[in-house]
């Protein structure tokens, strides 16, 4: 990871790698798909964008909603849950 800060926020830069699985062989780039999470991260907001195709924070969205005291205590804890 990669983490900058600046005046008014906070940049972090996350690698994500996930297992594709193959019915047959496969050449060894095929076996791992890699992706990037870029977070901004200020006093009041959270940004992210995302590269390749598992990059997806549908499942750390949910937890965060059913955790509202995560919530409460604010962006931080949003780069958090994305980056565990």
């Amino acid at each position: 990871p990669k983490l900058e800060r600046y005046d008014t926020m906070l940049f972090l830069v996350l690698k994500t790698v996930t297992y594709v699985e193959h019915d047959s062989m496969a050449k060894a780039r095929e076996i791992v798909e890699t992706g990037e999470i870029m977070i901004f991260v200020g006093n009041d907001y959270v940004v992210t964008v995302r590269h390749g195709e598992h990059s997806g924070l549908a499942g750390v969205r949910k937890r965060l909603e059913a955790s509202p005291a995560n919530l409460k205590l604010g962006p931080s804890s949003v780069m958090y849950a994305i980056s565990d």
